[in-house]
This record gives C-alpha cells, sequence and structure tokens, in this order.
C-alpha cells in the first residue's frame, strides 16, 4: 500500500482504506482535506493524476443510521435482497446515491456527476473553482425568486418522471455563482416506493419554509 495511505489508519477503517487504495488505481492520485464532516460520512478532496479535482463521499460504516437506511432501502424495487447486515446495508446505500446521481443528471437536474463507487466510497464531480461551492444555507441566492422557480421546477420534473429527492432543505443545495447544485441523493427514491409522496411533500414543504424566510 501506497505510505500516504498509512497515514489515514487514524482516520479511516483498515477496509475503508484498502477501499480508497482501489480506487485510487484509476482514479486519483492523492487526497486532499476533508470538505465536509458528519456523523454518518465524509467528503474528502482528491486529486487526480492530470491534476484536477473530484470528491469522495465516504460513509462511516459504525456510525451510520442503520434504522434510517433500511425504511429507504427496503421499499426500494432496485435493491430487493438486502438484508439487514450493517456492512451490506451501507454498501447498498452507497450504490443506491451513485444510481440516483444519474438519475437526477438524466432528467437534467443540476447533480454533480457520479464517477464510481466501491464498497462504502463514493467518487463524483467536484462543484466549485479554486474552492467548493458553498452550502446555500450559509450563502443564500441574490435572487430568491428566480431560485424559488428554478427548484420547484426540479421537483415537478422529477415528479412528473417519478422520482424524488427526498431529503431536499438549503443544507442540501450548493450555491455554486448562484447555480444551485442539489446533493445528497441517498435517500432518493422512485414513485413505487412506499414512502414516494410523503418524501415529496415534504421537499416541497422545505423549500417553501426556507423562500419564506428568504422574502418569496
Amino acid at each position: 500500500m501506497k505510505e500516504e495511505f498509512k497515514v489515514y489508519q487514524k482516520v479511516f477503517d483498515n477496509r475503508t482504506i484498502m477501499t480508497l487504495y482501489q480506487l485510487s488505481k484509476k482514479y486519483f492520485r492523492t487526497i486532499g482535506g476533508p470538505i465536509k464532516t458528519g456523523k454518518e460520512s465524509d467528503v474528502y478532496l482528491l486529486y487526480t493524476k492530470e491534476g484536477g479535482k473530484i470528491v469522495a463521499k465516504i460513509y462511516k460504516i459504525e456510525t451510520s443510521n442503520f434504522r434510517n437506511m433500511w425504511k429507504y432501502i427496503k421499499g426500494d424495487s432496485r435493491f430487493p435482497y438486502i438484508g439487514k447486515e450493517k456492512k451490506k446495508l451501507v454498501y447498498a446505500w452507497t450504490e443506491k446515491e451513485f444510481r440516483n446521481l444519474w438519475t437526477a443528471r438524466r432528467m437534467g437536474i443540476p447533480a454533480p456527476e457520479p464517477i464510481a463507487f466501491k464498497n462504502n466510497v463514493l467518487l463524483m464531480e467536484f462543484i466549485g473553482d479554486d474552492s467548493p461551492a458553498p452550502i446555500a444555507k450559509y450563502h443564500p441566492p441574490k435572487d430568491p425568486k428566480r431560485w424559488y422557480k428554478l427548484i420547484m421546477g426540479y421537483i415537478d420534473k422529477m415528479e412528473k418522471e417519478g422520482f424524488v429527492h427526498g431529503d431536499l432543505s438549503e443544507f442540501n443545495i450548493l450555491n455554486w455563482n448562484e447555480k444551485p447544485i442539489l446533493i445528497d441523493w441517498s435517500q432518493s427514491v422512485f414513485r413505487d416506493h412506499p414512502l414516494f409522496e410523503e418524501l415529496l411533500e415534504r421537499d416541497r414543504n422545505n423549500m417553501e419554509r426556507w423562500f419564506s424566510s428568504l422574502g418569496v
């Protein structure tokens, strides 16, 4: 294993380090610093062999919310045989976000481009310029009315296609040069999921609440 990966033995478990090492053979050269850290996942900046930037979203197997993940997975027809073993559930959750990102982008929804996934690691497009694009909660749009029309339009478009983000809030939108980029797609489901209508209503209510606070 490369020496640089040994540095992360205090940060990641051995399985995650091996997964990152395997992905590095094709997709990136070095690991930069953390962009975002949380109880269930961390997002790290990666540098490619060509000098570009991508990111790794690393789901934490031990501290992930098993019950929360299970309620979204168990009704998803794409994952009919996932049991309740925590490791397998987190791996499926990672794949789920990868596939949801592709679905969203295919529908024309602005979301990071997924690159690859393996086990509990998801590689995707870096959103930003010199530094990562800020979260909309802390960097709201200069023209909230324009964003309101855009985002409610995205919700409507996905509904027509039978798809829903499922966890849409001002914390899961990036403001990249005044363009909204929707992130965190792991909860997203299709219309055949029993939670579809509930999640759709929640997304709409969250956006109505946020934009109302911005004066829309």
